[in-house]
């Protein structure tokens, strides 16, 4: 038995052809095909003619939804790429700070051009003995793009005295102003350059970036630039995982608490001079700076300062280290 197909007309076997060969029209679930020929013309024609606008239509809103989207990807990717250039540009500016890497251990040191600026509590949140501000000038120097580390640590010593070693790039801790300057001198010998533990008044001008106006090192919120007990989880992170400060230097607020040269007093500030400034005076006590993941943000400004016995270790406790001169041999 043969019957025209109601959509293209071809003659269709519809006792042994279920779709129309030419338009692929389904003959078996199409009752109207026992119509009569008007009669099929009539209604399936009109029944499918509304689907067909049904599916034009879906097909049109989906076509637009497509482009819509392919105007939102273009604009992230536009976006993306300018995000990424400008990163390029931000990384290439500390790239391009000048740098001396230490032959034995790797170290990185950053320059940091000298100048004056003025040193303490400009924002009123500090401790009394963050006061007076007072104008100091430093000349230039090197100093650590991070804290010493325990692989830094045992390649001199051979040993680690840290509380926590699940990776060799925590800053090494539980380290006494005693070890600091064994730990210097034992460099110092096998690397031919001099190295120091910086002054306090280089110290802080180096974490505000050369002097500028910080409350951290890298801005004014700690989140972004330093690990304290608000983001650390209780323990040091590895270093350079937060955001460096303007001369490329890393983790100048939290992470470690880093001994510096001088002795500290409550009125040290008083007494500084002018130029290069650092505190001898009678006391014992050696001052510390930067704050650590075990304290609070207020802990971590750039000008808090703190202080203990040179033979105290704790396990909050690093160092970083100046280059004073490089040897010409």
């Amino acid at each position: 038995m043969s019957q025209k197909c109601p959509c293209c007309r071809f003659e269709i076997d519809v006792a042994n052809q279920l779709l129309c060969p030419q338009c692929s029209w389904d003959i078996e679930s199409d009752l109207s095909l026992n119509l009569t020929h008007t009669a099929v013309a009539s209604d399936v024609f009109d029944k499918y003619n509304k689907k067909l606008k049904i599916a034009i239509n879906n097909w049109n809103r989906l076509q637009d939804t497509l482009n819509s989207s392919l105007g939102r990807i273009a604009q992230l990717e536009a976006k993306l790429k300018n995000d990424n250039a400008t990163n390029q540009k931000d990384e290439d500016v500390l790239q391009n700070q000048p740098l001396y890497t230490d032959t034995i251990t790797g170290m990185e040191f950053v320059f940091v051009k000298g100048g004056c600026f003025q040193m303490g509590d400009s924002f009123g949140d500090g401790f009394p003995d963050e006061l007076p501000l007072h104008e100091v000038c430093v000349d230039d120097f090197y100093i650590g793009r991070y804290p010493v580390t325990q692989e830094q640590w045992k390649s001199i010593t051979g040993g680690n005295p840290s509380r926590f070693q699940e990776s060799v790039n925590l800053p090494v801790e539980q380290v006494s102003w005693e070890d600091a300057q064994d730990f210097i001198k034992e460099l110092c010998a096998k690397s031919g350059a001099k190295y120091r533990l910086p002054t306090e008044a280089e110290w802080e001008y180096a974490c505000r970036g050369g002097g500028m106006n910080e409350r951290y090192s890298g801005g004014n919120f700690p989140d972004n630039v330093a690990w304290y007990d608000g983001t650390s989880g209780r323990k040091p992170q590895p270093v350079g995982t937060k955001k460096p400060n303007s001369l490329g230097i890393y983790d100048m607020s939290g992470n470690v608490w880093e001994w510096v040269l001088d002795i500290y007093a409550k009125d040290a500030y008083k007494k500084h001079e002018r130029n290069n400034p650092v505190h001898h005076g009678n006391g014992r006590s050696r001052v510390m700076r930067g704050g650590s993941w075990y304290d609070s943000a207020r802990s971590v400004r750039c000008t808090n300062r703190y202080y203990a016995n040179p033979g105290f270790r704790f396990i909050d406790i690093g160092l970083r280290l100046v280059l004073k001169i490089i040897s010409q041999k």
